[in-house]
């Protein structure tokens, strides 16, 4: 099952970034660009094979110092994707830890989009500029050189600040499919 790019009349930018900002208010330009590339794309961008996903999800982990919160962070209003924390890991039982990775990184997998449209993020970046620069005001040269990483839908990683402040570790999957993971999670927390 893959599904398809959202729209961005489905979307509302400003909710997006408002929620970004209650949850990691240091943010920066950067990252804000990577959470509207993930709100749109979901995991597109990070799909190999399913060996290569799960075994990723389970070093990111096993390397994790401290918990990563939210254990679950909707960045597409209900309706896109969802950030979820490996440390939601600890809430499942150790004993199916590999099965739960693997069903993590299937999920992944499932909520690729069909095929990103080329150019598409550009339009979206160029779109949503003034929105995104009243939350962000930045150089001329900050805007350009992540409009440079939209033109070709490259996906950056965190700013310095965020990875400091953060110390992010989640994978991204579709709203609908979360249930499949979150299940025992959420009865647990």
């Amino acid at each position: 099952m893959n599904h398809s790019m959202l729209q961005p009349s489905y979307l509302s930018i400003e909710r997006i970034i408002i929620d970004e900002l209650s949850v990691h208010p240091n943010c920066k330009l950067i990252d804000i660009y990577k959470l509207l590339f993930r709100a749109f794309y979901g995991p597109s961008h990070a799909i190999t094979d399913l060996i290569s996903i799960s075994l990723g999800i389970n070093t990111e982990y096993t390397n994790m110092t401290v918990p990563y919160k939210p254990l679950i962070q909707d960045i597409g209003m209900g309706i896109g994707y969802c950030r979820i924390s490996l440390s939601a890991l600890d809430k499942l039982p150790p004993s199916s830890f590999l099965r739960n990775c693997e069903l993590l990184a299937n999920l992944m997998q499932q909520s690729c989009i069909a095929e990103p449209v080329a150019g598409s993020m550009s339009s979206l970046w160029q779109h949503y500029k003034k929105t995104i620069l009243d939350f962000f005001p930045a150089s001329n040269e900050e805007w350009n050189a992540i409009t440079t990483l939209a033109e070709s839908n490259i996906i950056p990683s965190h700013s310095d600040a965020f990875k400091q402040t953060y110390d992010p570790h989640y994978r991204i999957i579709a709203n609908d499919l979360a249930k499949t993971f979150l299940n025992p999670i959420t009865k647990s927390i």
